[in-house]
């Protein structure tokens, strides 16, 4: 295990002259210690300090990762139709532009708040409440710890005489 660990040190230690100062370095093999070393023998770095027999199977592990990409990366597929996310988008610009302060990321108030002034502004908005929530998943989000508040009445009178 000592020897495993002091060449993982040296390999680590050379890498770095080798990145640091590559005129000095460089001079009989362009390519770095570390890749020097995958042609002889193992990195120590390979099997991270475990014993060869005890080491995980770690080409299997990187395989496994690497299918699982392309799932982390898929799109997230959203539930409100088009129609929806128009009229919402032009209700969150009509928000910026009577509040130069606001912010999609942290909304203010609470879900209901929204959800009273968006039924008045556009009938493309004018859901159930539950149906409304799941639709504006992913297009906005609330501050933690919101509550109910007068903001989008003070920001649309015009909707809440």
């Amino acid at each position: 295990m000592l020897l495993m660990i002091d060449r993982a040190l040296s390999l680590l230690a050379a890498q770095h002259k080798w990145a640091y100062n590559p005129e000095t370095s460089q001079l009989e093999d362009p390519r770095s210690p570390l890749e020097q070393c995958e042609d002889t023998w193992d990195s120590p770095f390979d099997r991270f300090g475990w014993a060869a027999e005890v080491a995980p199977d770690f080409d299997n592990i990187r395989r496994a990762q690497s299918e699982e990409e392309p799932k982390r990366k898929s799109i997230l597929r959203r539930k409100a139709p088009d129609s929806f996310v128009a009229a919402f988008v032009k209700l969150a610009v009509e928000i910026a532009k009577r509040d130069p302060a606001f912010n999609i990321g942290e909304m203010p108030g609470i879900k209901a708040n929204l959800h009273e002034l968006a039924i008045k502004f556009d009938d493309k908005l004018d859901h159930p409440y539950n149906t409304f929530d799941s639709y504006i998943e992913g297009l906005c989000k609330f501050k933690r710890g919101s509550r109910s508040s007068n903001y989008y009445q003070s920001q649309f009178p015009e909707y809440f005489k």
